[in-house]
Parts: structure tokens; C-alpha cells; sequence
């Protein structure tokens, strides 16, 4: 009983120091909460001397949440911040390696924007804002410029290795034929899921933007250009059917790991939240973006092949062998796993490591071939409602280095 009332007292007079500790600081006000600088990036320059950071804070003129970047460079002199951009709609930075460049999203508008503008029920909150894009800006000054373009939001980007693409993920462009088509047949009716549709993940050489950045003061945009949500020089090199929220380049310039997400971000299925591997040297194409889909794409838009999945884990056989050409079946654009099948496609397996014996997938539904092909070793992720009707070579072939097998789907 006198430990309990010791333990008792002991407690009282802990709980009486620290009110009175809290007494002696200032109270943080109301207008001191909602007026703080919150860090929305933070991200290292590759030398280790400089530090791009993100902020973002209520300006109540505007009646927005400002974000904001700033450079804080280590010298001599003990260190400097300084304001590199300031239209309020920039986040999301990242440094090129070689630290010439300096990537982020933005949000602002563009003149060609607001001399297009014509929406007049737009809230006067949002007359300067436009559609999320990539700026860079040079860490040693001058003015901020995009390098993607159109009405489709990037939603996320990565650099490469080498510093000479930017790889970045929007949802599948439409064609102003496709545009067009789809206001004539619903006006102003609001689909509701019907219309959604998955990311497209681009390359755009560096040099290309660059170069289309000197000459475009000078140049003025052609209307075909204007109507495009395609960024002039990028290449298509992979298709989601869900949405792509994260971009990562692996250290070597191999391979992009990336996040997916629900395209609606409802996050009503767990499974749609995945990550997943592409191998870059694989899926770049030769010729550029802004062609027609290739000839093999089902009638949704959706091409019909299923890509072979990089594993994400280190338990390849592949060693540190060379990337092997794609087969003529797989399209250079076609999407890394997972990917809708329509009524019908074929799944070509590249087969690097000798002594699998084929199992058998005549009769299983896409499911059960991709378990199936787990089970026996080889490497394929694909989501759709058909059914294996043929396949060859037939099961219980065992196969060589460098044979292939393709299963053929259908209703």
C-alpha cells in the first residue's frame, strides 16, 4: 500500500513539472498553425552541396496552398537559400545525376493556356492553375520551361542514369479525333468508370527537349500541335491498365520499378496497388510517339500480347547477360504486366534457362495460366477473362535456352 501511494505522489508531481514546463513556452495561435511552412520534397544535389526543397504554405491572398522550390547551396560563407521558382504551383523535385538539371512538377499555367481559356464557370481559385507538367531549371538560374505538353497530367517522372531521358507516366493520350468522338456521342453527360482509362509511361530524350525549348520562342505552335496531348519527341514504351503513381530508374539505367495504383484512386482492390519492373533496353522503341497503335492492339486499345515480367526480387537466372532482342510478337509499346487481354491475344515466354518442362495451360483461364507458369519457372503476370485453347509446344515438352512458348487465348 505505501509503494502504490509513493508510485502515486511520484506521478503527481512528474504531471505538475511538465504542466508547468508547457506553461512557461509560448501557446502556438491559431494564425501561427495556418500560416506554417510545411516541406512537401527535400532532395540532395548529386556533389552533396546543395539541397532543392519543396514547401508549401496557405497565401490567403490567392486562396491557395502555395508550393513553392528553394535552393539552399553549402559554400564558404556558411550557406545561402534562395527562391528558385515562384508562380505557387511547383512541387515534386528531382536533380539529374549529372546535377545540371532540375526536374519538377508544375502546375501553372502556360500563355498558350490562357489564351485558350475560354471557360468562363471557372472558379477564379483556380484561373491560375493548369494541368500538372514537367519544368526544368537550371540550378544555376534563369527562367523555369516545360518540356511536356497537352491536357493529360503527368503523374509521375524519374531521370534516367545517364541524364539524357526523362521518363514520365500520363494517362493514354486521345486523339482529337478521339476527343471529338466521344463529346459528339455523350455532350455534356458525365460517364461514370466508363471513360477511365490506364497510364501510357514515356521516354523523352533530353537533347529533344531541349532543342525544341530554343527553337519554340521563335517557332510558333501548329494548330495539330496545340490539339495534341502528345509531347513532340517522346516515345510510347509501355501501357498500364492502372494508374502509375511512382517512377523509379534503377542505379545501372537498366530497368524503371514502378507503383500502380486504381486509375479512379478509389483503392476499392488491394491488388491494384503493385510494383513492378521494366527493362528500358527491352522496351524502347526505335521511332518515335504520336503513331497509330500497333497492328496487334485489340479493338479496346488495349494490345493484345502480354509482356514477360521483370522480377523485382534478385532470383533471376538471367545473370548479367545482355537484355535479349524482343520477340517479333511483342510490340516494343506493349504493356508490362499486368495487362488486359481482350476476347482474344497471345502470350509469347522468352525462355532463357534450359531443362523446364511445359506445363500445361489448354483449359486454364488467364489466372490459372499465370500460376501455372509460375509454378514451372517462368515469368509471366497478365489479367484478363479468356481461356487457353492452344499452346505450343504442347505440355510436357522440356525446353531449351532460347525456345519460346506461346499460349493462344480466346472466349
Amino acid at each position: 500500500m505505501r509503494i502504490q501511494r509513493a508510485v502515486f505522489v511520484v506521478v503527481v508531481i512528474v504531471a505538475c513539472a511538465f504542466v508547468a514546463s508547457a506553461d512557461s513556452k509560448p501557446k502556438l495561435t491559431l494564425d501561427e498553425f495556418f500560416n506554417s511552412v510545411s516541406f512537401s520534397g527535400i532532395e540532395i544535389s548529386p556533389d552533396g552541396n546543395s539541397v532543392v526543397i519543396g514547401t508549401e504554405r496557405a497565401d490567403w491572398d490567392q486562396q491557395i496552398f502555395r508550393g513553392d522550390l528553394w535552393l539552399y547551396r553549402d559554400d564558404a560563407k556558411g550557406g545561402s537559400l534562395i527562391q528558385l521558382t515562384q508562380s505557387g504551383h511547383d512541387s515534386s523535385p528531382k536533380w539529374s545525376p549529372d546535377g545540371r538539371w532540375i526536374a519538377f512538377l508544375s502546375e501553372r499555367k502556360t500563355s498558350s493556356d490562357k489564351n485558350s481559356d475560354s471557360d468562363s464557370d471557372t472558379k477564379d481559385s483556380k484561373k491560375d492553375e493548369g494541368v500538372s507538367q514537367i519544368y526544368l531549371i537550371s540550378p544555376s538560374g534563369g527562367e523555369a520551361f516545360a518540356v511536356t505538353q497537352g491536357e493529360e497530367e503527368v503523374h509521375t517522372f524519374s531521370w534516367s542514369a545517364d541524364s539524357h531521358t526523362l521518363y514520365f507516366a500520363t494517362r493514354n493520350p486521345w486523339t482529337k479525333t478521339q476527343k471529338d468522338d466521344y463529346k459528339k456521342e455523350w455532350k455534356d453527360v458525365l460517364q461514370y468508370r466508363t471513360a477511365e482509362r490506364g497510364d501510357t509511361i514515356f521516354a523523352l530524350d533530353l537533347a529533344t527537349a531541349l532543342a525544341r525549348h530554343a527553337v519554340q520562342s521563335a517557332k510558333e505552335e501548329s494548330e495539330s500541335e496545340k490539339e495534341s496531348d502528345l509531347t513532340p519527341g517522346t516515345r510510347a514504351i509501355a501501357k498500364s491498365p492502372l494508374r502509375v503513381e511512382d517512377l523509379v530508374t534503377s542505379p545501372d539505367g537498366s530497368r524503371l520499378a514502378f507503383v500502380t495504383n486504381a486509375v479512379n484512386q478509389r483503392q476499392e482492390k488491394y491488388e491494384d496497388i503493385e510494383i513492378y519492373a521494366l527493362n528500358v533496353a527491352r522496351a524502347l522503341p526505335s521511332t518515335s510517339s504520336g503513331q497509330a497503335l500497333p497492328a496487334n492492339a485489340g479493338s479496346d486499345g488495349q494490345v493484345v500480347q502480354a509482356a514477360v515480367r521483370e522480377p523485382i526480387s534478385g532470383n533471376s537466372a538471367r545473370g548479367s547477360e545482355a537484355p535479349a532482342a524482343p520477340p517479333p510478337a511483342l510490340n516494343a509499346t506493349s504493356a508490362v504486366a499486368p495487362q488486359h487481354l481482350p476476347a482474344t491475344g497471345t502470350v509469347v515466354l522468352d525462355v532463357e534457362q534450359g531443362g523446364i518442362e511445359v506445363p500445361s495451360f489448354v483449359g486454364k483461364t488467364v489466372r490459372g495460366a499465370v500460376e501455372a507458369a509460375q509454378d514451372a519457372g517462368l515469368e509471366l503476370e497478365a489479367v484478363g477473362s479468356g481461356v487457353a485453347r492452344q499452346q505450343s509446344p504442347p505440355a510436357g515438352t522440356h525446353l531449351a535456352s532460347g525456345s519460346r512458348v506461346t499460349v493462344q487465348f480466346g472466349r
